[in-house]
This record gives C-alpha cells, sequence and structure tokens, in this order.
C-alpha cells in the first residue's frame, strides 16, 4: 500500500497555503477493515461509516438482518443505522468484487440499565394466587433475565420487553423482594419490591396471563375440576333466553362430574363489564353471581373471566373459562 501526499493551493494576491492531505492507495485493490466488528447506538444520528481501511473503490453494502441495523445512504456514503437491540452482520463490496463481512451490534445503553422504579409497592388480590406486572425495565439492551431473593415470590421477565412478572400469594402480611435484572451487556439494576393485598379481582398482569391460555380450561379460585380434561367434555356455547353460557361440562351416571361454565348476557361486548354467573362442578355443581367480562372472542377461542369481590368478609372469589373454538 503507497501513501502519497497531495498538495493543495489556495490563490490569493497575498497569501498561498499549502496543506498536504494523506491518500490511502491499495497496492491491490483489496478489501480490508480497520476492525472486523463494530458496534452501533440506536438512533439516526447514531449513524457508524464502514470501518474500511483499504478498497478498489464503488462501496456498496446490506445488512443481513434489516430489522436490527439496516445500511443506508449518506452524502453517496454508505452508512449503518441502529435500528433494535442485537446482532448482524453486513456485507461490503467494491469495484473489484470483494467481498467482506462486518459484526454490527446495536446496543440502546452501555452505560446503565434502568428500571421504572428503585422500590415500588404493588397489590394483589387477597389470597389468591396472582401476577404483577408493574415493575418493567425502561432502558436496557434486551436479552433480560431476572432473579428474585424471596422463593415465595417467582419472578419472570419478557427477555425483549423487560415487562416483569412477580406472582405470589398474599393474605393480611405484605410481601416483600429485591429483583435483578441483567441485560445482554451484563448491564444490571435491582429494584425493591412490596407486594400487598387488595381487594381486586384481577390485576392487569393475570388479564395478561388468563388471555394468553390457548386451550380449553377453566378454573375457580385456583382450582380445576377434576375431569374438565376428559374428551367428553362438552365445550362451547348455547342460548337460552338471552343468556349466554359458555365453557365446559361433564356428566355420568346423571351427575356433574366437571364444570366450568361462566353465563352472561347475549350482545356483551369485549372488555365490558357485565352481570353474570360462574357455574363450577367438582362432582357438585354450584351457580355464584357476581361480575362477567370477556376478554376474548374471536375465530380461534373466547375467553371470559368471572369475579364477586366480598368487601365485608374481606375475600375475593374469581375465575376464568377458556374455550378454543
Amino acid at each position: 500500500m503507497a501513501t502519497a501526499s497531495v498538495g493543495f493551493t489556495a490563490c490569493d494576491d497575498d497569501d498561498t497555503t499549502f496543506e498536504p492531505v494523506n491518500v490511502v492507495t491499495p497496492d491491490n485493490g483489496e478489501l480490508t477493515f480497520t476492525t472486523n466488528s463494530i458496534e452501533v447506538k440506536i438512533g439516526a444520528q447514531n449513524k457508524a461509516s464502514l470501518p474500511i481501511e483499504t478498497s478498489a473503490g464503488g462501496l456498496k453494502a446490506f445488512s443481513l438482518n434489516p430489522e436490527v441495523a439496516e445500511v443506508v445512504e449518506v452524502d453517496g456514503v454508505p452508512m449503518i443505522e441502529g435500528l433494535k437491540n442485537g446482532v448482524t452482520e453486513v456485507m461490503v463490496s467494491d469495484a473489484n468484487n470483494n467481498y467482506k463481512s462486518l459484526k454490527v451490534d446495536v446496543y440502546t445503553t452501555n452505560d446503565k440499565l434502568e428500571l421504572n422504579a428503585a422500590s415500588l409497592t404493588a397489590k394483589l388480590p387477597y389470597g389468591l394466587r396472582a401476577t404483577t406486572t408493574d415493575a418493567y425495565v425502561v432502558l436496557g439492551n434486551g436479552g433480560y433475565v431476572i432473579t428474585c431473593d424471596n422463593e415465595a415470590v417467582e419472578a419472570s421477565i419478557d427477555s425483549e420487553s423487560g415487562v416483569i412478572r412477580l406472582t405470589t400469594i398474599v393474605n393480611d402480611d405484605p410481601v416483600e423482594c429485591k429483583i435483578t435484572v441483567t441485560d445482554c451487556r451484563k448491564l444490571s439494576a435491582s429494584m425493591n419490591v412490596t407486594i400487598e393485598g387488595d381487594l381486586i379481582a384481577f390485576t392487569d398482569g393475570d388479564l395478561l396471563e388468563i388471555s394468553e391460555i390457548d386451550y380449553n380450561t377453566g378454573q375457580l379460585d385456583g382450582k380445576t375440576p377434576s375431569y374438565l380434561y376428559d374428551p367428553e367434555c362438552w365445550f362451547g356455547q348455547r342460548i337460552s333466553d338471552g343468556m349466554i353460557t359458555f365453557g365446559g361440562i361433564y356428566e355420568v351416571w346423571g351427575y356433574t362430574g366437571a364444570a366450568a361454565q361462566i353465563v352472561y348476557p347475549e350482545g356483551t361486548k369485549v372488555g365490558e363489564e357485565v352481570d353474570g354467573t360462574f357455574i363450577y362442578g367438582d362432582w357438585s355443581r354450584d351457580e355464584y353471581p357476581g361480575k362477567v367480562k370477556i376478554l376474548v372472542d374471536n375465530d380461534a377461542k373466547r375467553v371470559g373471566v368471572w369475579y364477586n369481590v366480598d368487601k365485608e368478609a374481606k375475600k375475593v372469589s374469581r375465575g376464568y373459562v377458556v374455550w378454543k373454538k
């Protein structure tokens, strides 16, 4: 590789300046990089140039995963823009059809991971296993994992979105724990969490988990009827006197062996709270009045929840039914 000094002269009657500029001239037109991997921060303002050391000119480049990073042209020069946390490769070629791969590590932050609070108080229904999603990552690089110092609390985290799920049972005494989240770049942050019991039926985390169930099932206060999964269970709906009944029931020898059904008015819209009934059976059959809300109703499935809150008894009762159509 040869290096030449090229002179630029500015002409003026009174003044003349000369500034040497080093121009890299490859001996054989070889395509080389100054480094085989680079880090790029997400954002259009953080575009990175290709680390070209030598080439034959006529550079072209494209990303193998344009969801993570894409190559954009700025004033005729290919630049790399990070779009999403992750790792991809950018393929570079020059006028002599030389090709070379560049590893690109896209990140959001390289100095700290941040949660939505240093300490948090969340509320769950009294006496029932329930989930809160009040804690989440505000700033991080994805690939999240979580630890919790209290075995009574089940902690999980969405590795990409950073939404944290904390599941436990709370009675009169609050449950306390410390959670620590670490991302793919080994950045960490901790949060002290206090979980208290309250007279609520469902948290947003509970409703999310129930909505995601993808098989026929029903539950009342944490219990599922013994034979509800028997192939002879009837799952579906019937309409009588303007009321819809949907769910599963198993009858044997004239007895109700299992039942988990929700009854609510015809015409109820998804997300609407209405008066309704939960039918539960495990070698008996009982009907419980309360409130009903349909969470999902599409061509694939219907999901509904039922609940009743007794403030005087400081008791919350709740159930759900999932019907795969």
